[in-house]
């Protein structure tokens, strides 16, 4: 996420089964949940922009396609049901239809492969 946000001072990260859509993250959304309120709650910041919509890195590629980001390395395992792969998909289309800098690897395999 910082690497996607400050691409003018992250040249590359590595993104291990990483949660880029935490709402889409049936595993991991509850940490975010804890801390900004659930989903239907609509919490914003003092900008207005939805909290969910802010942690979604495919909504900020899409929202601001011009701004610079550092080069994404990240793979996911299609059986990852921690993660999830409905939101790595997602995401790898935002970096593809914005035309990001990434490398992605996948295997058939779980989380932890």
């Amino acid at each position: 996420m910082f690497a996607i946000r400050h691409g003018d001072r992250v040249a590359w990260c590595r993104s291990q089964v990483g949660v880029h859509i935490p709402s889409k993250s049936d595993h991991f959304r509850g940490s975010y949940e804890r801390v900004y309120g659930r989903v239907n709650f609509g919490v914003k910041f003092e900008n207005g922009e939805n909290v969910w919509d802010w942690f979604s890195d495919a909504w900020y590629l899409r929202k601001y396609p011009k701004r610079e980001v550092g080069y994404v390395v990240f793979a996911n395992g299609k059986n990852d049901h921690g993660i999830g792969w409905p939101q790595t998909v997602e995401f790898l289309k935002a970096l593809q239809e914005t035309k990001r800098p990434h490398l992605f690897v996948w295997q058939m395999r779980g989380h932890g492969s």
